[in-house]
């Protein structure tokens, strides 16, 4: 009796969770499959935002990875990875080494700070469930401050949010903030403020808002984004960032004490022994279209840290619906490999690209139609919801949201 081969995934995301589904699809029978993550749940980090603001809790957007592979031959380690020893193909730990047969990185990105000063040190970040929990409690904790404060200069900083990056995390960032600042916490503040108290500012480098949208999703964006009364500012660079300030490339300087990075992604790096995985400009692991990383035997990259060739030649964008088709595509190619057959190349179809713009609010393509309104929106939250993996889960958030619409944002400072 052959022993079976030892799969070991590194990351819990879309890229891993997706693949570890995947290849007990395709390839059952012969494998040991071993997921090794730095916490116990699958994070849904396209819904970040709205737990940021206090439309959803922060348990509507994990799922326990334990209940995920509960009943199959999945295995999972919450542990803090400190290498690959890619000689003695081990991954090491802080909970002890564990062999592989082949190895699949999918450890997803971080925040790009792009080298800008004082950006990592002042900025608040999205990229994952403690600093959604601690964006929501600050701005509640900035309304309380300011509701004290008697020198109404200090009171407008206090009340000033600045978003960084108008790619799609900003824009859904700043479009929610509005709702949460203005027709949430305004209503509790209605006997200290005046009813546009908040200001709201999304800063943007780029001459284009939502960089890989259609035109038309753009121009209704940045509609939503007048409407809300954000002041977007484009073809404008933040040069530094201080304790309660922002500068920028145009010589001016906001005032506020809330500044949020939303301007970029990198991917998260893994150390070697043994040997260094090839890599490109940006950091990202290089793969070939099989997903397999050239040199290195029965080993894979995907996701957000891998660097794929399109059909164009062009690396594929750091997209969640991406990680998933890439992992789909992992199981088969793990398959072949086993038994010595042909690997496929990876080659992704867009079904469409949908951006939040607020509640009841949100706009893209779908299948190349454009959408956008409360029916985008509800396409939207389905898309998302199917997302999930277990049943139960689906239901439970189906729920949540179903009286969330008819429910205050949670203001609680935690």
């Amino acid at each position: 009796m052959n022993q079976k081969k030892q799969i070991v995934i590194l990351g819990g995301g879309f890229a891993g969770v997706y693949s570890a589904r995947s290849i007990l699809k395709y390839a059952k029978e012969s494998v040991e499959i071993t997921i090794i993550n730095k916490t116990n749940y699958f994070l849904f980090t396209p819904m970040l935002h709205e737990v940021a603001t206090g439309g959803l809790g922060h348990h509507q957007v994990v799922e326990s990875i334990r209940e995920i592979i509960y009943k199959t031959n999945v295995h999972f380690l919450e542990a803090t990875i400190f290498s690959v020893d890619v000689e003695k193909k081990e991954v090491i730990t802080d909970h002890g080494n564990k062999p592989y047969d082949m190895l699949v990185l999918a450890l997803g990105a971080t925040t790009n700070f792009f080298n800008t000063p004082g950006a990592e040190k002042y900025c608040m970040t999205l990229k994952n469930l403690s600093d959604a929990i601690a964006i929501r409690s600050h701005v509640v904790e900035r309304f309380e401050s300011a509701s004290r404060e008697k020198d109404p200069e200090v009171r407008k900083k206090m009340l000033t949010f600045v978003v960084v990056g108008g790619g799609a995390t900003g824009v859904e960032l700043a479009t929610e903030l509005a709702e949460l600042t203005k027709y949430t916490l305004n209503k509790y503040y209605r006997n200290v403020f005046s009813k546009d108290c908040a200001k709201i500012v999304l800063v943007h480098s780029g001459k284009e808002l939502l960089g890989p949208f259609p035109e038309k999703v753009r121009s209704y964006a940045e509609k939503i984004l007048a409407k809300d009364g954000i002041k977007l500012m484009m073809n404008t660079k933040v040069v530094d960032v201080g304790e309660g300030y922002v500068a920028l490339g145009s010589g001016e300087r906001i005032e506020a004490n809330t500044i949020i990075w939303t301007a970029g992604v990198r991917a998260n790096t893994v150390h070697t022994t043994g040997g260094e995985f090839p890599k490109d400009e940006s950091g990202r692991i290089v793969a070939d279209a099989t997903l397999v990383v050239p040199g290195f035997s029965g080993v894979f990259a995907l996701g957000d840290m891998a660097c794929v060739p399109g059909e164009d030649g062009k690396p594929y964008p750091m997209l969640a619906q991406i990680a998933v088709a890439e992992a789909d595509l992992l199981g088969k190619n793990i398959h072949n490999a086993l038994a010595g057959e042909e690997l496929e190349s990876f080659a992704f179809r867009n079904k469409g690209l949908l951006v939040s713009l607020g509640r009841w609010q949100a706009a893209g393509t779908v299948f190349g139609v454009y959408v956008y309104g409360k029916l985008a929106w509800f396409i939207w939250r389905t898309v998302y919801l199917f997302k999930f993996i277990s049943n139960s889960k689906k239901f439970k958030i189906a729920l949540d949201w179903t009286i969330h619409l008819f429910t205050s944002r949670d203001v609680t400072r935690t």
